[in-house]
C-alpha cells in the first residue's frame, strides 16, 4: 500500500501540523440557502432569484426541495453568468446546477459530478436562481427550498 500526497498535504507540512477542518483547507462548509413560499402560481420561465455565492468558493453539491401539495410544476437550479479562478467565462446557464425536477409530488432533485460547475471554483460572485420549465398549480402557500453547500480557500 502507498501513500498518496493531496493537493494541501504539502502545504500543511511546512507549518507546524495541526489539524485540518473537514473538506476545506481553512474553514468549514458553508450553505447559500434560499426558501421561496408561493403568493402567485409560476409559470413557464419564470425564476426565483436566490443569494449570490463568493469569489473563490469552490461547490461542493446543491440540492432542490419541495413539500407534497404541488399538483404540478417542475423547476431548474441555474447560475448568472461568472468566471472561474483562471478568469474564464462562464456562462449564465438555468441548469448549471440541477436539471429539471418535477415538484408534482413531494419531490427533491440534488446536483451530480456531471454538472459543470462542480468543484469548480470561482474567480468572482455566481448569483443562484431557479427556473420554472412547467407551470405550477396549487402551490400557493407551499415553499420551494434550495441550497448550495460551497467551501471558499
Amino acid at each position: 500500500m502507498a501513500d498518496n500526497n493531496g493537493v494541501n498535504y504539502d502545504q500543511t507540512q511546512q507549518v507546524k501540523l495541526k489539524k485540518v477542518n473537514p473538506g476545506e483547507k481553512n474553514g468549514a462548509v458553508k450553505v447559500m440557502q434560499e426558501e421561496f413560499t408561493f403568493a402567485a402560481e409560476l409559470g413557464i420561465g419564470d425564476t426565483i432569484l436566490g443569494l449570490s455565492l463568493p469569489k473563490g468558493a469552490k461547490i461542493l453539491s446543491a440540492k432542490m426541495v419541495a413539500p407534497a401539495g404541488f399538483t404540478a410544476g417542475s423547476f431548474e437550479l441555474g447560475n448568472k453568468a461568472s468566471t472561474d479562478k483562471d478568469g474564464v467565462a462562464i456562462s449564465e446557464d438555468s441548469n448549471g446546477l440541477i436539471s429539471a425536477v418535477n415538484m408534482s409530488a413531494a419531490a427533491q432533485g440534488s446536483m451530480d459530478a456531471a454538472s459543470p460547475l462542480w468543484l469548480k471554483k470561482l474567480g468572482s460572485e455566481m448569483q443562484i436562481f431557479a427556473t420554472a420549465t412547467v407551470a405550477t398549480t396549487a402551490a400557493i402557500g407551499l415553499s420551494l427550498l434550495f441550497r448550495v453547500e460551497y467551501v471558499v480557500d
